[in-house]
């Protein structure tokens, strides 16, 4: 098409458009008829686009997945450090000292065990104990708990105590402070410094023949110290420290006492001590198991 012919179609269309405005009838208005075609165009242009533009309606994730994440990961950090424990054990002839987080610690005899958490210290200060133990607790950082096998149970503030919990015997010595222990079939009691607990036929009972002051477990001070004790007593506490039996033949043990100190290095300086002090004679088996005292 030349220029000429599209010049000729360029008026022919002009021509059309005034020709259609003229005829058109609209209310009276300010703009020309010029200002009111680009009206109309720009009108025509916008619904267009507006019915060509895409609207997404894909929701976004990426936040909630986030969140899930740092939710899920805090719950299992949160599992793994209150059900983290540290355990500590002793075995045969062994003795270990074990110090607790706020500066309590606790002496273990042998053939005993202590666990408790990471998060001791930070609701409460609590243990788990099982076999022999001496405790000293610092004072002054809420109750310090001991859990014993059998639903039995230590509670105090600050003080020194023995625990002894193997198999059925069970009993506790305070040396300094107060002490309560609870056991799941028995009335709480509560003892002071010099007093002992025993468990007797599922039942808390103060032990009568406890000593004002009584002496230190003898695993911890290597040492026995026995004060006006039937020697019955004395037999039973040296027969279960060195794995032997002692028996008395032609008199009750029970009815005669003993005091002294005792190294505890020596089983057969003990016994010879204890010869020459209550004037009697011993003998072995043939296999050294059972010591005779007549």
């Amino acid at each position: 098409m030349s220029n000429e012919e599209k010049i000729g179609n360029n008026k022919m269309g002009q021509a059309k458009s005034d020709n259609f405005f003229s005829n058109l009838s609209v209310p009276p208005s300010k703009r020309s008829k010029e200002e009111a075609w680009q009206l109309l165009m720009q009108s025509i242009d916008e619904k267009e686009e507006h019915h060509n533009k895409s609207i997404s309606l894909k929701p976004s994730y990426t936040k909630l997945l986030v969140a899930a994440s740092i939710a899920i990961l805090f719950l299992i950090s949160s599992v793994l450090i209150f059900n983290k424990e540290y355990h500590f054990e002793t075995y045969e002839a062994q003795t270990l000292k074990v110090d607790l987080p706020d500066g309590s610690f606790v002496n273990l005899n042998e053939n005993s065990s202590i666990a408790y958490s990471l998060t001791y210290g930070w609701f409460n200060r609590k243990v788990s104990f099982e076999g022999e133990g001496y405790f000293t607790v610092t004072k002054g950082k809420g109750r310090f708990i001991v859990d014993v096998a059998q639903n039995k149970k230590i509670v105090v503030t600050g003080t020194e105590f023995n625990v002894i919990s193997r198999d059925k015997d069970f009993s506790v010595t305070c040396y300094e402070g107060s002490v309560e222990v609870r056991a799941s079939k028995s009335k709480p009691l509560k003892i002071k410094a010099g007093e002992q607990v025993l468990l007797d036929k599922n039942e808390l009972k103060l032990n009568s023949s406890t000593i004002n002051r009584p002496p230190k477990p003898v695993w911890l001070t290597n040492e026995f110290v026995f004060i006006n004790q039937p020697l019955s007593i004395v037999f039973d506490e040296l027969s279960r420290y060195y794995k032997v039996r002692i028996v008395a033949d032609g008199f009750n043990p029970s009815e005669r006492q003993f005091s002294g100190k005792l190294p505890a290095d020596s089983f057969r300086n003990i016994i010879e001590i204890m010869s020459v002090s209550l004037g009697l004679s011993y003998s072995y088996s043939p296999d050294s198991t059972t010591i005779v005292f007549r």
